[in-house]
This record gives structure tokens, C-alpha cells and sequence, in this order.
């Protein structure tokens, strides 16, 4: 019998959800082939994605205690019932780990990320990607507030992707510019049809304005303005 994708997503989700991959092997032809946003090349073969995903699963069964385990099976299940993405959610466990966070901690800070997830999700609409529906959280993490999500996706229009202009607003938010001006400027770059590859230029130009000595409201309020100025 064929696998089909269905088959695949779901053998996938019980794995990250059980932390025990032995169940995902024998669905998975020898050229298969994974990628990450948090891989630096994408792995081209099942033995290679066997080492990597049983090195990564391995590591969070065997720093966590029994209870905090057991949360965390939970925790990740709710999340895929809820059709939101899981990756997310073990990297940010990961990563307490490799900070050597508490186990409390731990799981407070993914218990917090489920929250924005679906925050993020419920802002952008049942059709966002989860890709888009991660960097709504990050921006939500960093300040943003939900209406803020929905009125950048509506003036993006449902056809353009979000992430990047949502990867953006984080950032800028992240290095101190003050919400409502990021948010504004983003706004007017979407209802003028910017690339990503120009909203990644704002970015960049606040972020070297801030470098040079500028304060980030100055420096994001001076961009700001440009962009009105060249608006027709």
C-alpha cells in the first residue's frame, strides 16, 4: 500500500509527540530528503536524517525528568491537535537544555510559545503558513500585539506571504523601536507592494542607523518618513 501524505504527517507528529522515532523508519525511502529553517543544509538522505532526529530526540529524553517529560508529551500533543507546528516547540526546549534551564523553566517557556502560536495563528487566519504562524509568535514575543498581525496580513493580501514582513517587525521590535512606529512603517511598505527583499533593506538601513549612534526611535522614525515621502 502507497503512503500517502496524510500517513507521513501523522507518523511524523507521533514521533515528535513520543520523542521515539522506531515507528517513522521503515516509511521513509533511502533518497529521502528534510529541511529545516534551523538546519544550515538540508539532510538528502534517511540515513543522515536518522542520525540527526535520533541525536535530537535522544538528547531531550535524557536531560528531562519523568514528569517534565510527560508534560512535555502533552503539551506537544495539544499543539498538533490543534494543527499548529511542533518544530518550534522542541527547538525551544532545546534550547533551554543547552542553557541548562530548570526543567520548571523549561516547560514554562514552551507552555508560553503554545500560547503565542496560537495567538499568532488566530491573528493571521486558519490558512497561514507555519512559517508565518512561527514568526507571528516571535513578533507577539518581542511586543507586538495581535491586531497589529491581522492588519499587516490584510494589507499584504492573503496571496503574499507574511513571514518575512513578520521576521522584520520581531527584529526591529527586538532592538527597541517603539511598536506602533515599526508597525506603521511594515503597513505602509505592504499597501505599497514591497518585496521582501525591501522590507529585509528597512531592517537593515534602522539597524545601521542604530549602529551609527541613532536612538531606535529616531532611526526608525526617519525611515518612517522616507517612505511616506516617496509614497505618490
Amino acid at each position: 500500500m502507497s503512503l500517502t501524505e496524510i500517513d507521513a504527517l501523522t507518523a511524523f507528529a507521533k514521533t515528535l509527540n513520543t520523542l521515539n522515532a522506531e515507528t517513522l523508519w521503515p516509511l521513509l525511502a533511502e533518497d529521502f530528503e528534510y529541511g529545516s529553517q534551523r538546519m544550515l543544509a538540508d539532510v538528502t538522505s534517511k540515513t543522515v536524517f536518522r542520525t540527526y532526529l535520533s541525536l535530537k530526540l535522544a538528547g531531550l529524553r535524557e536531560r528531562l525528568d519523568a514528569q517534565s517529560y510527560r508534560s512535555l508529551q502533552l503539551l506537544t500533543d495539544s499543539v498538533r491537535a490543534a494543527g499548529l507546528p511542533i518544530d518550534p516547540l522542541i527547538s525551544k526546549v532545546q534550547e533551554g537544555l543547552l542553557k541548562r534551564a530548570s526543567p520548571p523553566a523549561i516547560l514554562s517557556a514552551a507552555r508560553g510559545l503554545a500560547v503565542r502560536l496560537r495567538q499568532s495563528r488566530e491573528a493571521l487566519g486558519t490558512t497561514a503558513s507555519d512559517a508565518e504562524i512561527e514568526a507571528g509568535a516571535s513578533a507577539l514575543r518581542a511586543g507586538a500585539v495581535a491586531a497589529q498581525l491581522t492588519e499587516l496580513r490584510a494589507t499584504r493580501g492573503a496571496s503574499r506571504g507574511i513571514a518575512v514582513p513578520l521576521v522584520v517587525l520581531a527584529d526591529l521590535l527586538s532592538r527597541g523601536v517603539p511598536r506602533d512606529t515599526a508597525a506603521r512603517a511594515l503597513q505602509t511598505m505592504a499597501a505599497a507592494n514591497a518585496t521582501d527583499a525591501a522590507f529585509q533593506a528597512l531592517r537593515l538601513n534602522i539597524e545601521r542607523d542604530i549602529t551609527g549612534g541613532m536612538s531606535p526611535a529616531t532611526a526608525a522614525g526617519l525611515r518612517y518618513r522616507a517612505l511616506l515621502e516617496r509614497q505618490p
